[in-house]
């Protein structure tokens, strides 16, 4: 028996379709006479695979509109190279080219969809090889319809006066019609004083709510005058252009406070000044919208409040109380021996015209207890009780008759501060205090004290006043009551309640 020699053939070394021939020589190892060698040849021929594939082997595509989507390729190729195929389209919403091709081949398939209805849409393409099955790529098209951005608002008013508080934001809101819309906001302004905030995001789309832009001016460093900017809001995808909103801040300068009338705060009615007088100064922009009282800091009311200041020739005077139509203060005691003073309110650094009133030693005004300057005075019966109708003081009793205007004192008055200490040492008024009650003098001996009020700022007055045993009165009654202080006296109207 012979050798079995086996031929086997390396496929790999083959790259093109076609007929390799090749022979296998045998040579004797021996020199045997009569044995010789012999040649066998080798036929191995080649044929092209008919197989293909596809990258990307499916194609999706998204179209917002009647904008159709970007081109895109397929790259075909076979195991070996140069298998003929063609090409088709199994839609007409899209092209596939070229129709036919040799592997390797790039097919591009174009969008025809522009006038399609929002929806789903499945197709394919479809390679087919010769003498192979045929390749399917599945091609999926999602139509939406095309939204539109559209705003609350396209024009924004902003009035800002300088010293007050920044203004408030402004909102805008941003919808778009079908889907939402991706969407970028710029705030655009000389000076960078506009912003908006979130700068980017997603609309609210049909049926749902809208999304808010917060757009918020900053005027800090503007002169006064008409200041403009733009927001300028972009939507990915949308069917109009950029939408702007103009913003126009205008900014004004303070208007300047002007004061019409200065009152005797416990007469509540025009008065000249004397030192120490607690007044309510009225007019228009004196302060804030919203009335303030006064700050006591270390045992005395501040001089500025809410950024109002009153000025008495240049004196700053204690604040009570600032709003925008009155401002309560105290005239300085340093008004003693001038003859007029110039009263200015100052609110957020801008001063009014000043306003020249005469200065006299003493304008004694009783308060009451509804504020008018009549009726009930505020009065305190001995007890410390409230007098009125209903708990009207006795004869023989001490009432404690709370007023203002009594001019110069003795220690001398502090501006603003809190009366403290006892009777024997606070400050009392340099010029007499005398009190009459339905009419009759007070003897001297029945007041007991007139001087600073304890607890209460410097200005208010304090006469304690014993009701005489003799003092006539006929009937239940409220009792008209004055105090004079130097030569002037109280206003008329003001009352004790007593019991006959």
């Amino acid at each position: 028996l012979g050798d079995i020699v086996t031929v086997t053939v390396d496929p790999t070394r083959v790259t093109q379709p076609g007929k390799y021939e090749a022979d296998i020589i045998v040579t004797p190892q021996t020199t045997t006479p009569g044995v010789v060698g012999q040649r066998v040849h080798v036929t191995f021929n080649v044929t092209a695979s008919s197989s293909v594939t596809a990258s990307p082997a499916s194609v999706t595509a998204n179209q917002v509109g009647s904008t159709v989507p970007a081109p895109v390729t397929i790259a075909i190729a076979s195991p070996v190279p140069g298998v003929n195929f063609s090409a088709r389209a199994e839609a007409t919403w899209f092209t596939v080219s070229p129709n036919t091709g040799i592997t390797p081949q790039n097919l591009t398939v174009t969008f025809t969809s522009g006038s399609l209805q929002p929806g789903v849409y499945d197709s394919s393409v479809t390679i087919l090889p010769p003498g192979a099955n045929a390749l399917s790529i599945p091609v999926k098209l999602t139509v939406t319809s095309q939204a539109t951005l559209t705003l609350s608002q396209t024009a924004l008013n902003i009035a800002y006066t300088q010293g007050s508080p920044a203004p408030a934001a402004q909102t805008v809101g941003l919808t778009s019609s079908g889907t939402p819309i991706n969407f970028s906001a710029v705030a655009a302004s000389t000076g960078n004083w506009l912003a908006v905030a979130p700068a980017s995001g997603t609309t609210g789309a049909t049926g749902t709510p809208a999304t808010n832009l917060s757009i918020t001016a900053n005027p800090t460093g503007l002169t006064p005058g008409t200041h403009t900017g733009t927001v300028t809001i972009t939507g990915a995808n949308a069917s109009n252009p950029p939408q702007a909103i103009t913003v126009t801040l205008v900014v004004s300068a303070p208007t300047p406070a002007v004061i019409r009338t200065v009152e005797n705060a416990a007469r509540n009615e025009s008065t000249q000044l004397a030192p120490g007088l607690i007044i309510a100064i009225k007019g228009s922009n004196l302060g804030p919208a919203t009335g303030v009282s006064g700050v006591i800091t270390n045992g005395a009311y501040e001089t500025t409040l809410s950024e109002v200041r009153v000025f008495f020739d240049g004196i700053a005077a204690p604040i009570l109380f600032a709003r925008q139509d009155q401002v309560n203060t105290v005239a300085p005691y340093a008004l003693f021996g001038r003859t007029s003073t110039r009263i200015q309110v100052e609110y957020r650094g801008i001063r009014s015209e000043g306003v020249q009133y005469n200065v006299v030693d003493t304008a004694p005004g009783i308060f009451t207890q509804d504020g008018t300057g009549r009726g009930l005075g505020s009065i305190l019966n001995q007890n410390n009780t409230v007098n009125t109708t209903n708990n009207p003081a006795r004869r023989g009793e001490v009432i404690a008759i709370y007023a203002t205007g009594e001019g110069n004192v003795r220690p001398s008055g502090a501006d603003g501060r809190l009366v403290t200490g006892t009777l024997e040492t606070l400050p009392r008024p340099t010029a007499q205090v005398s009190v009459r009650i339905n009419g009759v003098q007070i003897p001297a001996a029945n007041i007991t004290y007139a001087g600073s009020a304890p607890g209460l700022v410097a200005g208010a007055l304090q006469v304690n006043v014993r009701i005489p045993e003799t003092l006539n009165i006929t009937a239940a009654t409220q009792a008209p009551v004055e105090i004079q202080v130097g030569s002037s006296a109280s206003q008329p109207g003001a009352t004790v309640a007593l019991i006959p």
